[in-house]
C-alpha cells in the first residue's frame, strides 16, 4: 500500500509505501476452504443421512443421503425451516429438538419413520448441538441411518428361525443336537420324546452314552466316523433303546454344525421298528407260502400212493379170513395208512388246498357241541371257561375245519399247561379297521367274528413265537408231535379268508386270537347224510381219465367189481380220443382235476359239448382255482377227494349217476 505525504498546501512532499504480507492469511483461506470441501464431501457420501439447523430449525447444511432418504426431490431445501418440509412431524420429535438445543444428546438405534405414502421405514438417529464460537449452541445436527433393510434381514432370519424351530419341534422324527466331542444333549424335539420317552429334563446335561440310547455302541462310532470324513451321514440304520428299555430300529440323517465355535451333531432319526417288523412278517408270509406250495405239492403225489395203499389192503382185507394173521397184519397196514392220509389232510390244509364245503354257522352252537371233544383232549386238571358273546355274528367255514382248529388249539394248550391249569374259549363281534390291517399281514378291514383261546401255560418266547406255524416246527418231544397242527391252524385260517394273531410272553401264557369274515346269507341247516356202503352198480358206463398208472389200474379194478363198463385214459387227449371212437351211450366221466395238457374241468367241458346226457364227478389230493375258490367246493360240482375208500367211491358214484 502507498500513502503519499503533503504539506500544509496540500504540495506533495513523499510518499510513504507499507507492503503487507497476506502468504500466511491466504494458506489460511485455501485450508478452510479445503476443510470445507471435505466436510462438504464427507456430508454427502456419508451412509448416514446428516441435516445441520440452527436455532430456528432452518437447513444450513444438508447430505445427499439426507435428501434421498427422505426423498426431498431436487427443491432447494437450505434456509427453510425443516418443521415446513416436514409438518406432519409430531410434538415429541420437536421435544427432542428443544432437549438438544438446550445442550442434551439425544439417540435411538431403532423407531419406525412413518412416510406420507403409508410406507413405513426404520432409522437409527443421533442428534447433537454444535456450538458456535463463544461457546453458545448455535443450533442442531441430526445423523441418521436407513436400517430397513437390516431389520429386513433380521426379521426374515427370525421367521427362517420359527420355521427351523417349528419344524423341528413338530417333526414326527426323532431330531436331536448332541456335542461332537462326547454325545451330550444340547436340544431335543417332540418326536425325540415320543419315540424315545426322555423328556428334555432327562436328557439335560447328560450324553447319549451315560443314557445308553444306543443299543449297540458300535452305531455311534460308526455315525461319528462317517461324520468325520464326510461332514454328512444318510440312511444309516442303527438300533436305540427306549428309556423303559423297548429296542426300536432307526434311519438316521445326520450333519455336524457349528454352536459357539463347538462342533455339534444334529441327527434326525425316522422310527422304522414297525417297517422292519411288517419286513419280517411279509418275509414268514413268503416263506410260509413257499414252504405251502411244497407241501402242497408233496402231499398230492402222496395222497395218489396212499390212495392206492389203502384200496388194495381194503380189497386184500375182504378175501382175507379175519382169523388169520394175515387179516391183522393188513389191518395195521392200513390204520397206518389211514393216520398217514390224516397227516397228508394236514399238509393240505396248511398249503390252503385242501377242498372244503363251508356252511354259514353260528359258531358259539358250534363251540357247545364240540365241548366234550375239548374237554377230553385237555383233560381233568385243566378248567374249561366259556365266555361265549350274545347275538354273535354268523361266519362261514367247514364244520370239519372248525373242528380241526378248536381240537390243535385244545392240545396245544394241553401240552403249555403244566398240572393244574386254565383254558378260556371267547368268542365276539369285531371290526377291524385299515390301522389294525396295516399293523397286521394278512388281515381284511370289516366285520369279523373273534375266536379267542387262551390258556395259562408257560408261555414261548420272540424266537418260538416267529416259527410258530411253520409246518414241522414243535417244541415238544421227538415222538409227542409232527409240528403240524398250528400250520394247519394256519392254513384254514388263511383258506377261509380270515386272519391269527398271536400274544405270548415266557410264563405268561398264550392267546390265540382268530378273526373269521361275517357271513352273508342264510345258516345252513342241518348236516350231511352219514355215508353207507350203497348196493352194487348197475351196466352203466365210465369213462376213466387219470395220469397216475397205479390209481388207473386201481380203480378201474373197482369199477369193474361194482358192475360197471370202464373206459379208461391216461390223459385228456386219450380220453377225447376214447369217447369220439365209442358207438355207446357214455353215463360217467370220472377225471382228476389237475393233469398234462388240460384241467379236468376244461375236459369235462369238451366232452359234455358233444355230450350232453354225461355226468362228472371229480377226483383229486387238491383242488384247483377251476374246482374251488381258495379251495372251497363250488355248489353243485360232485367231488371225491383221494385217498378215498371203495365204499366212498360206490356211495359218490351213484350220487353222480343221480341214482
Amino acid at each position: 500500500m502507498v500513502s503519499a505525504i503533503r504539506d500544509a498546501d496540500r504540495r506533495l512532499l513523499s510518499t510513504v509505501s507499507i507492503v503487507e504480507d497476506i502468504t500466511r492469511r491466504k494458506q489460511t483461506e485455501e485450508a478452510l476452504r479445503e476443510r470445507e470441501e471435505q466436510l462438504r464431501l464427507y456430508v454427502d457420501h456419508s451412509p448416514a443421512a446428516i441435516a445441520m439447523f440452527d436455532r430456528d430449525m432452518r437447513y444450513l447444511v444438508v447430505s445427499r443421503r439426507w435428501i434421498e432418504d427422505y426423498r426431498l426431490g431436487e427443491a432447494p431445501i437450505l434456509g427453510r425451516s425443516h418443521y415446513e418440509i416436514f409438518p406432519e412431524i409430531t410434538e415429541a420429535w420437536k421435544e427432542v429438538h428443544r432437549r438438544c438445543l438446550a445442550g442434551a444428546v439425544e439417540k435411538c438405534d431403532e423407531e419406525p419413520f412413518h412416510r406420507s405414502d403409508g410406507t413405513i421405514d426404520w432409522i437409527r438417529w443421533e442428534v447433537r448441538p454444535w456450538h458456535q464460537a463463544d461457546g453458545s449452541v448455535g443450533g442442531i445436527v441430526i445423523f441418521s441411518e436407513d436400517i430397513s433393510p437390516r431389520k429386513q434381514v433380521e426379521a426374515a432370519l427370525r421367521e427362517s428361525e420359527e420355521r427351523f424351530r417349528k419344524a423341528f419341534m413338530t417333526s414326527p422324527d426323532s431330531i436331536n443336537i448332541n456335542r461332537l466331542s462326547d454325545g451330550r444333549y444340547v436340544a431335543i424335539n417332540r418326536g425325540f420324546t415320543e419315540t424315545m420317552g426322555y423328556t428334555e429334563e432327562d436328557v439335560s446335561g447328560k450324553t447319549s452314552v451315560e443314557l445308553a440310547i444306543w443299543e449297540n455302541p458300535e452305531d455311534r462310532k460308526r455315525l461319528v466316523e462317517q461324520l468325520s470324513a464326510n461332514g454328512v451321514v444318510s440312511n444309516l440304520e442303527a438300533r436305540f433303546r427306549t428309556k423303559d428299555g423297548k429296542i426300536k430300529y432307526g434311519l438316521m440323517a445326520a450333519s455336524v454344525i457349528e454352536l459357539g465355535g463347538v462342533a455339534h451333531i444334529m441327527s434326525s432319526t425316522h422310527d422304522v421298528t414297525e417297517r422292519r417288523r411288517m419286513e419280517e412278517q411279509l418275509r414268514q408270509a413268503q416263506k410260509m407260502e413257499t414252504v405251502g406250495r411244497l407241501a402242497g405239492g408233496v402231499a398230492h403225489d402222496f395222497n395218489n400212493m396212499l390212495h392206492v395203499i389203502i384200496s388194495y389192503v381194503e380189497m386184500s382185507l375182504q378175501k382175507v379170513e379175519p382169523g388169520l394173521p394175515v387179516h391183522t397184519y393188513l389191518q395195521e397196514v392200513l390204520r397206518a395208512a389211514r393216520r398217514s392220509a390224516e397227516m397228508t389232510g394236514q399238509l393240505l390244509a396248511f398249503a390252503r388246498k385242501q377242498t372244503v364245503s363251508p356252511r354259514v354257522l353260528d359258531l358259539n352252537e358250534c363251540i357247545i357241541r364240540s365241548q366234550k371233544m375239548i374237554r377230553g383232549l385237555v383233560g381233568e386238571d385243566i378248567d374249561l371257561v366259556w365266555l361265549p358273546q350274545d347275538n354273535l355274528w354268523e361266519v362261514k367255514i367247514d364244520p370239519g375245519q372248525l373242528d380241526q382248529i378248536l381240537a390243535n388249539l385244545a392240545a396245544n394248550a394241553r401240552d403249555a399247561i403244566s398240572g393244574v391249569g386254565r383254558l378260556t374259549i371267547r368268542t365276539a363281534n369285531a371290526s377291524l379297521d385299515e390301522a389294525y390291517c396295516t399293523s397286521h399281514t394278512g388281515s381284511m378291514p370289516g366285520a369279523h367274528v373273534l375266536l379267542e383261546v387262551n390258556d395259562n401255560g408257560r408261555g414261548m418266547d420272540r424266537e418260538t413265537e416267529a416259527h410258530l406255524f411253520e409246518p414241522f416246527f414243535t417244541t415238544k418231544e421227538v415222538g409227542k408231535g409232527t409240528g403240524l397242527g398250528l400250520a394247519t391252524i394256519y392254513g384254514i385260517v388263511s383258506q377261509n379268508g380270515g386272519s391269527i394273531d398271536v400274544e405270548s410272553a415266557p410264563g405268561a401264557g398264550t392267546t390265540f386270537r382268530i378273526y373269521l369274515p361275517k357271513a352273508e346269507g342264510a345258516r345252513t341247516v342241518g348236516g350231511s347224510d352219514p355215508v353207507t356202503p350203497p348196493p352194487r352198480g348197475g351196466a352203466e358206463t365210465i369213462l376213466l381219465v387219470e395220469d397216475e398208472s397205479g390209481i388207473v389200474r386201481l380203480v378201474t379194478q373197482q369199477l369193474h367189481e361194482m358192475g360197471y363198463t370202464v373206459l379208461s385214459a391216461r390223459s385228456p387227449e386219450e380220453a377225447l380220443h376214447s369217447s369220439d371212437s365209442h358207438q355207446g351211450r357214455i353215463d360217467l366221466l370220472i377225471t382228476d382235476v389237475v393233469m398234462p395238457q388240460m384241467y379236468g374241468r376244461q375236459l369235462a367241458e369238451r366232452l359234455i359239448a358233444k355230450r350232453p346226457e354225461l355226468k362228472c364227478l371229480y377226483m383229486s389230493g387238491y383242488t384247483a382255482d377251476i374246482i374251488a375258490n381258495r379251495g372251497m367246493l363250488e355248489e353243485g360240482v360232485n367231488f371225491i377227494a383221494k385217498p378215498f375208500s371203495l365204499a366212498a367211491l360206490a356211495q359218490k358214484v351213484k350220487e353222480a349217476l343221480g341214482k
